[in-house]
């Protein structure tokens, strides 16, 4: 097994990566909870769940409680469902939650954590690379309202987080990808001097011990540098929203369809070129960008996806007016508040805050140039 603690504000966190999936299964039983209720999605990892049924099934202390959800599902409906389902289930306060699952899952058991009883603990157990080194480092959980991406949540710790290689099995290369979307994004905001130490990583050993060790510890180490006197991601946190303005509007309008990763990568291309455009970025920096995302493949993905998905500047717009980063800083109704970098490892900013306003016809003429350039 290999652990990192790690601190966010007064939160410390243990990250545990187990070799063998059994392994997880002995230290999550050792705690000694009254009752675990496993979320899960029925869709996938079913040698898990049965890993999981046959370990607790003479205890009789663990919950199935399977909860099909996606990113359109992602609301104040599906949650009431979540939150009834667990007390017609006699959920307790002496209860753990268990959310296996992705970033989605995630949030939505994190919240529900957050919420019954007014707060109960919770694990995760996440199921893609994306959540495992991303989404599961913070204490942000959310869902979704209108036309704005987790607008809706609060701060909520996780006990701790769990993982080992099998959860990672039946991944795609297409996820394995999007996962490493945010680590790239790590490297050109937080970590610039790592971007060497790249090719080490090896990002096609993501599924394997040795590889997912590397990344998290290095996920990690990227995210205490703003997060350990941020915990509320409102000050030197925002920076982790790098290619996330264009990135979340394009993940809203293309539902389930569209990863995460891909379209903070769509959004890390499209804040690039802003920058240039503001004087800063140079030719160097754009190709760096880019020569990043196209080492891991996404390069490849997004041209693949947007040759059949075209964008509609007017959906974007809308959406970009609901970002949830309104109100960081005082912002006029034809700007929208963004995440730019004046070189790797430096973001423009605005009294002190990493974030600046930018002209919405700036981001839509920038979101058009780099579609042309993909689907060209």
């Amino acid at each position: 097994m290999h652990s990192n603690k790690f601190r966010i504000g007064q939160n410390e966190i243990s990250y545990e990566i187990y070799n063998i999936f059994d392994q997880l299964l002995e230290n999550l039983d050792s705690l000694n909870y009254e009752s675990y209720f496993l979320v899960y999605d029925p869709r996938v990892l079913n040698d898990v769940i049965d890993k999981m049924f046959y370990y607790f099934k003479d205890n009789n202390r663990l919950v199935f409680v399977p909860f099909s959800i996606s990113e359109k599902d992602k609301n104040f409906s599906t949650l009431g469902n979540l939150l009834e389902q667990l007390l017609n289930l006699k959920i307790t306060r002496d209860s753990c939650l268990l959310a296996l699952g992705g970033g989605t899952l995630g949030n939505m058991v994190g919240l529900a954590a957050g919420l019954i009883f007014r707060g109960i603990n919770f694990i995760h157990i996440p199921t893609t690379i994306l959540a495992c080194s991303d989404s599961v480092l913070s204490l942000k959980q959310g869902i979704n309202l209108l036309k704005s991406k987790n607008v809706i949540g609060m701060y909520y710790p996780p006990v701790k987080i769990m993982i080992s290689p099998e959860l990672f099995d039946s991944l795609e290369n297409r996820e394995i990808t999007a996962g490493y979307a945010e680590y790239v994004k790590n490297l050109i905001t937080i970590i610039p001097n790592e971007i060497n130490n790249f090719d080490r990583l090896n990002f096609k050993e993501a599924r394997e011990f040795d590889g997912l060790c590397k990344l998290v510890d290095k996920s990690i180490e990227a995210k205490e540098k703003l997060l350990l006197n941020d915990e509320h991601e409102k000050e030197s946190g925002i920076l982790l929203e790098y290619g996330h303005t264009v990135g979340h509007s394009l993940e809203m309008m293309f539902a389930d369809l569209l990863r995460h990763g891909e379209g903070v990568a769509f959004g890390i291309l499209v804040a690039g070129l802003i920058s240039k455009k503001l004087g800063y970025f140079n030719d160097d920096d754009l190709n760096n960008q880019y020569n990043l995302l196209e080492k891991i493949g996404m390069i490849e993905n997004l041209k693949a996806f947007f040759k059949d998905h075209e964008i509609n500047k007017l959906e974007l717009k809308e959406h970009l007016l609901f970002d949830n980063k309104r109100g960081y800083i005082a912002c006029n109704n034809d700007e929208v508040a963004m995440v730019i970098m004046s070189s790797f490892g430096k973001p423009l900013l605005t009294n002190r805050l990493p974030i600046i306003n930018v002209k919405m016809d700036s981001i839509l003429e920038c979101v058009d140039s780099i579609y042309k350039d993909l689907v060209k």
